[in-house]
């Protein structure tokens, strides 16, 4: 209470008020705080949702190309032996393009009896770090084939490895650099999941 006279803002507060008032604005600021990084992190685990699917559209795109490279190889080399190597490779980036895109498209649309072969057989392909290695595997097998390039359409060998060879390292960077990939990332699970779990689609 102050003085007779004097109007309540000459009094400085009380020890009890300023406590008080120390004590709600320290516990503000922590509350506002976890409120910011929460929504941060909201805000990173969409962005990688949405890096995923756009990821997962290229490398459709990536195996698109690589087995039109393929098959133009096989169908324009001649059935030689100094050829020979290059027929193969060729029939060789057919399969490994077609490994490559089943396994987007079961991404997109549960297939259970393709997904349960490809779980079995193909079990790198459900990680980040590993599709990205075998993406830069074929890129390296790929290359190799540029210098005698029998697909008849210049310059698709060099789009083709270089491609592929970008996409394990984006593949292979965001795991390592962006954590938010791999929490969100959710392998194609039809046929896999037991009869009472409901397989849900990443897409």
């Amino acid at each position: 209470m102050p003085p007779y006279g004097e109007p309540d803002w000459v009094t400085p507060a009380s020890d009890t008020q300023a406590s008080a008032t120390q004590v709600s604005g320290t516990s503000a600021a922590p509350a506002a705080t976890s409120v910011t990084a929460t929504k941060d992190e909201g805000n990173s685990r969409r962005n990688a949702r949405i890096f995923l699917v756009i990821l997962s559209l290229i490398n459709m795109c990536l195996a698109a190309a690589m087995g039109t490279l393929g098959v133009l190889t096989c169908i324009n080399t001649t059935i030689t032996l100094d050829e020979l190597t290059d027929l193969f490779l060729g029939i060789y980036m057919t399969i490994f393009a077609a490994i490559l895109f089943v396994y987007e498209l079961c991404w997109w649309q549960p297939f259970p009896a393709i997904n349960r072969s490809y779980r079995k057989n193909f079990g790198f392909m459900y990680g980040l770090n590993s599709k990205g290695f075998y993406l830069i595997f074929i890129a390296f097998l790929t290359i190799g084939l540029a210098g005698d390039n029998n697909s008849g359409v210049k310059g698709l060998d060099w789009i083709s490895g270089l491609g592929w060879l970008a996409g394990g390292i984006i593949h292979v960077g965001a795991a390592m650099s962006w954590p938010e990939t791999v929490e969100v990332y959710r392998p194609p699970t039809a046929g896999l999941a037991s009869d009472n779990e409901d397989p849900q689609n990443v897409v």
